[in-house]
């Protein structure tokens, strides 16, 4: 396992090379709940995990990467992921070192032109004007008390739930209460508007004044749209158990588990 750690756009990433065919078949559900324990995740990149085995993993503390490199470098290995199979995983990490690159590297992808932050931040004047096509999000700073229900229905009540295709809460198991961030697809790139417009209320009915926290958005680095939008052609109004029931499909919440929030 070779990693490397950079800072950019206010968060701290840890780049992680495993065996891209066993790293193919861990779920991304396994890749938050392990990561989250070493502190609050900002976003998950595994898109590049079939073609090389490359895992890219931000935090917003540098305590939380620095702690995730020391503990792979003490045990050689990061223990806690599994595979579709329920198979314990610990065998897709490659022998390496932790590497220290410049703090203001570029994340990975040699081929990614624009900086992280111009690359990530939501702009509201190109979504308005149709440059902007990307439509799934990264909540950050949701209070880790906060349930997926809780969630769901502070969006019904500000009617933005018929506006989304995909909802996604990661849970630390172990200990009960949500992993700090929300990934949620729209229908239309505009509605990232729309939401946005209505943050501060959610947060507040979410109870993110109370905890010191306030609720931030940027785009995904997964984009739903790119790569599971036929299953979401029939346009309708969704409940909340029905965007539930479409992340338990696509393999992103398990309801024995996911839910099981204070």
């Amino acid at each position: 396992m070779a990693m490397a750690v950079s800072s950019y756009n206010l968060g701290y990433v840890v780049y992680i090379q495993l065996n891209a065919e066993v790293a193919a078949s861990i779920s991304l559900v396994s890749y938050a709940r392990v990561f989250s324990t070493f502190g609050e995740i900002r976003s998950l990149n595994v898109q590049r995990c079939k073609v090389d085995g490359t895992v890219e993993v931000q935090f917003f503390e540098e305590d939380a990467a620095r702690a995730l490199c020391t503990h792979i470098d003490s045990h050689r290995g990061l223990h806690g992921l599994k595979s579709d199979d329920s198979a314990d995983a610990d065998s897709a990490f490659l022998s390496g070192s932790a590497v220290s690159v410049p703090i203001r590297a570029a994340p990975a992808g040699a081929d990614r032109r624009q900086s992280a932050p111009d690359a990530f931040n939501v702009d509201d004047v190109c979504l308005t004007s149709g440059q902007e096509t990307r439509s799934s999000i990264i909540v950050g700073q949701v209070p880790k008390d906060c349930s997926a229900i809780t969630f769901l229905e502070q969006l019904q009540l500000h009617n933005i739930l018929d506006h989304i295709n995909f909802f996604y809460m990661p849970v630390d198991k172990a200990k009960r209460r949500s992993c700090g961030y929300v990934f949620l697809d729209f229908r239309d790139p505009t509605d990232v508007l729309r939401f946005k417009s209505k943050l501060k209320k959610i947060g507040m009915g979410i109870g993110a004044a109370k905890s010191g926290r306030k609720l931030h958005v940027h785009f995904a680095h997964m984009q739903v749209r790119a790569t599971s939008q036929g299953n979401f052609t029939e346009r309708r109004q969704l409940t909340v158990y029905d965007l539930l029931d479409l992340a338990s499909l696509h393999g992103l919440l398990s309801l024995d588990s996911d839910l099981a929030v204070a």
